[in-house]
């Protein structure tokens, strides 16, 4: 097997297309019913750029991410550990890969804070939501609203 060809974790082909996985109705629906047609969009639309690799012979479809054989999670985890560690052309070069780039286009110090700031965003969203369920939650209860 050569170093760049890919090969379907099921049945082991290399008979493999990737693509855009596009406006995804699954996430859609569950956004719809949760927080209605603003829901519904920002779910469908939240993982529209991700690259999804299909196998043309057992129809398995997994992200690029795995095929590299980590997660987003896992990634950013080694880069910070890498990065505590002061070990800044090991999380430069895990950065790299990950993101499949030929080259560094930034600071290792700039993406560092652009990821951690990133973090901040989500958990600050995720109490937002956690919140507004929250409240409506309570309305309910409170106002008895059927």
């Amino acid at each position: 097997m050569q170093k760049d060809e890919l090969n379907c974790p099921t049945c082991n082909s290399t008979n493999v297309e990737a693509k855009e996985k596009g406006f995804d109705n699954d996430s859609a629906a569950v956004g719809a019913v949760l927080f209605g047609g603003v829901g519904m969009l920002v779910a469908g639309y939240k993982y529209r750029k991700m690259v999804m690799i299909h196998c043309l012979d057992c129809k398995f479809q997994w992200n690029h991410n795995h095929a590299l054989g980590m997660n987003y999670k896992t990634f950013k985890k080694e880069f910070y550990e890498l990065y505590k560690r002061k070990e800044f052309v090991q999380a430069a070069q895990l950065y790299i890969s990950y993101n499949e780039q030929e080259e560094l286009n930034e600071d290792v110090h700039e993406i560092y804070s652009r990821m951690r700031s990133e973090d901040r965003k989500s958990s600050l969203i995720a109490i937002g939501f956690a919140l507004f369920a929250l409240i409506l939650l309570i309305a309910f209860f409170v106002f008895d609203i059927q």
